[in-house]
């Protein structure tokens, strides 16, 4: 089910990262409530036998208890209040569907689960988070499917993190992901975008999840429960996947 890589310059680093194809996973939010304040852990969240797959975190204002920065709606109901102020994306559960909204676009939509993230990594098949790098078009085939050259001499000033993330494809496959080890977004960004037969995980959208420490995944397989990031972390909110039908 999941897949290890490890990707050479500029990445450098270990990504592993899961495909979900279909409606054979139903995703749902999962994070703080008013009953439950401590919040689940990846490990926590995988006890749950229907649960198979767990992505995350949202972003904190503290640890202890988690709090999470900007929106957390978990079964319908929201708990943090939408955050005004940059963190433009939305990550939501909507129809039983995973999709990315702006903030715009989640106040006049109705969820069943959601959390503020970002920075958004691609946007329609282009990188749009670029740190402190410059890119331009390189075309390497004569079908016009471009990848992205590195002009700029600043890469090394971006600082390195580790990182988790979701994509989504344009047939519907989602990309669910962690870097082992620290790396640039702005490099994570460029590896997710790029087209599946040039290297990469061909996403035509991608937004970071967290870093730094608290991100993770963690997934069940027919013989063990793997897990890469911190597992045990108690979170603010989760992503995680439920069989469909259970």
């Amino acid at each position: 089910m999941g897949s290890k890589t490890r990707v050479g310059a500029p990445l450098n680093a270990d990504i592993v990262y899961l495909t979900i194809r279909g409606s054979r996973l139903t995703p749902k939010v999962i994070g703080v409530t008013p009953s439950a304040p401590a919040g689940p852990s990846a490990i926590d969240a995988l006890t749950d036998q229907r649960v198979h797959v767990v992505v995350g975190s949202a972003y904190v204002e503290t640890f202890y208890p988690p709090t999470p920065v900007g929106l957390l709606v978990v079964a319908g109901r929201t708990i943090n209040p939408l955050y005004k102020q940059g963190m433009s994306t939305v990550l939501a559960v909507r129809s039983g569907r995973l999709v990315l909204m702006s903030k715009e676009e989640y106040i006049a939509s109705r969820v069943e689960g959601a959390f503020q993230v970002g920075p958004q990594l691609v946007k329609s098949g282009q990188v749009v988070y670029m740190g402190s790098l410059q890119f331009e078009p390189l075309i390497v085939d004569p079908r016009k499917q471009f990848v992205y050259s590195q002009k700029s001499q600043k890469a090394e000033e971006e600082p390195r993190a580790t990182r988790a993330f979701v994509g989504f494809r344009t047939d519907g496959t989602l990309i669910l992901g962690v870097s082992v080890q620290p790396v640039r977004l702005s490099d994570l960004a460029l590896f997710v975008a790029t087209k599946m037969e040039f290297g990469g995980l061909g996403c035509s959208e991608a937004v970071n999840l967290c870093g730094g420490g608290s991100e993770v995944l963690a997934f069940r397989t027919v013989r063990e429960t793997q897990s890469y990031g911190n597992r045990t972390l108690r979170q603010a909110a989760l992503l995680t996947f439920v069989r469909a039908g259970q």
